[in-house]
């Protein structure tokens, strides 16, 4: 195990040598930590942070893999300039069919004509632009649930893709709100690129004044989830809500905090490691 310390007044440039990741466990992680992007190559990540970044975050990234079990890999920490981060990016933020009506795709690529909701993407953060499995499942189920001039409350809106595919599939009004402020850019550039309007409001999602809405989605972690939850059992709301966020080995945790509340799942689907609920009142 070795890594080397070399910044930049630029990009950054983690390699994670020797290693596979196909239940995203590591991914989620690394986006946590402010991971901007991520390509994946035979046994290997790079990782992309702004050049601001910690320098400690190799340390950290050795912890958690060596925390869960991982051997034999080598973290290098390095540097590239900003063309190529952007040219690196473009060949990872690929279109992305999400469902029979929704693709997700770059602002750089056309859509496809036969595509009947569109969503263009402009990266800026490294969840909400398509890619990861919790975006999917949080898309897949809003279809499947949402109707016509429905309002939604979208917890933990971040780029803004679940507010704009909530308003593409017919919702009346989307309230957007998310905890950290360096997300309002890219929300507000996401929601231009669709024509949609918005506003993201900056404030914890269980201190609301009121919980008005016919369906809520919420892709964050479960802890927040389950705050969520208990707020909204509190204030007794008893429309439907969208929990995804939540990781296959937590699952049964957060149905049983389900059940405790007197609540029930009606709805569950997976992609590989994680998991989406549909949760409605008994």
């Amino acid at each position: 195990m070795s890594y080397s310390k070399k910044k930049t007044d630029k990009w950054r440039e983690i390699e994670i040598r020797n290693i596979s990741d196909n239940d995203g466990l590591v991914a989620n992680y690394l986006f946590e930590i402010g991971c901007l992007g991520i390509t994946e190559e035979i046994e290997k990540l790079v990782l992309y942070f702004d050049a601001e970044s910690a320098i400690e975050i190799p340390q950290q990234i050795e912890e958690f893999l060596t925390n869960h079990k991982f051997q034999g890999f080598e973290i290098i920490d390095k540097s590239i300039q900003d063309e190529d981060w952007h040219l690196t990016w473009k060949e990872f933020f690929q279109p992305q069919k999400i469902t029979d009506r929704i693709t997700v795709y770059p602002e750089w690529i056309d859509a496809e004509e036969e595509v009947e909701i569109p969503i263009k993407m402009r990266p800026g953060m490294a969840f909400g632009t398509g890619t990861h499995e919790t975006t999917q499942l949080a898309i897949q189920l809003l279809q499947k649930n949402i109707q016509k001039d429905m309002k939604i409350l979208d917890a933990g809106c971040g780029t803004g893709i679940l507010t704009i595919a909530a308003k593409r599939l017919g919702a009346s009004a989307v309230d957007s709100v998310e905890i950290d402020n360096e997300a309002l850019d890219n929300f507000n550039e996401n929601l231009e690129l669709n024509n949609c309007e918005g506003k993201m409001l900056i404030q914890d999602v269980t201190a609301l004044d009121n919980y008005n809405y016919d369906l809520i989605v919420s892709n964050i972690q479960i802890n927040p989830n389950t705050a969520l939850l208990r707020t909204l059992e509190n204030q007794n709301f008893m429309n439907p809500v969208i929990f995804t966020g939540i990781l296959k080995e937590e699952r049964d945790t957060f149905v049983k905090i389900v059940s405790d509340m007197n609540r029930k799942v009606t709805d569950e689907l997976v992609k590989n490691e994680w998991a989406a609920f549909l949760v409605e009142s008994n």
